[in-house]
């Protein structure tokens, strides 16, 4: 294995994990701040505006949190890699919930502890993952087009 394969490789599972890590932490943060909001101003019905707006934070929060960490491990065009994570998190979201729905007994607990695996850390691991892929190829035709 030569050693732009090794490196390729390391920046695809650091993604994964940074990924993982960012969608967990930013889907609690989500949960926080709808039970900060619940406990400030209960409802006596459901809130669908602050569902959505959960919704909504959870990548926005996961995205902010995986560009940094990229950064911090040369991960080229961490940029680029977090606003298409943001992008391909919904796009795996969206079969993951309506899978969820369609099975009997459905395929997750979307409530703590265990929501978080399927709503937050497993998307997030994965389009990161894909990202880093798609930021590191485009450095590399941004390089060899450049050096020709």
């Amino acid at each position: 294995m030569d050693r732009s394969s090794e490196r390729m490789r390391r920046c695809v599972l650091v993604g994964a994990a940074v990924g993982a890590v960012a969608g967990s932490v930013a889907y609690f943060v989500a949960q926080g701040v709808g039970w900060a909001v619940g406990q400030v101003s209960p409802s006596p019905d459901a809130n669908i505006g602050l569902g959505l707006g959960m919704m909504a934070l959870t990548p926005i929060v996961a995205g902010l949190a995986v560009w940094p960490a990229l950064r911090w491990q040369r991960v080229p065009g961490a940029g680029l890699c977090s606003v298409c994570a943001v992008i391909f998190f919904y796009v795996l979201l969206l079969p993951l919930t309506i899978l969820s729905s369609a099975l009997p007994g459905g395929l997750f607990d979307p409530a703590p502890p265990f929501g978080f695996i399927v709503a937050g850390a497993v998307p997030m691991a994965i389009s990161t993952a894909l990202c880093v892929v798609v930021g590191r190829a485009i450095a590399l035709r941004r390089r060899s087009a450049s050096a020709a």
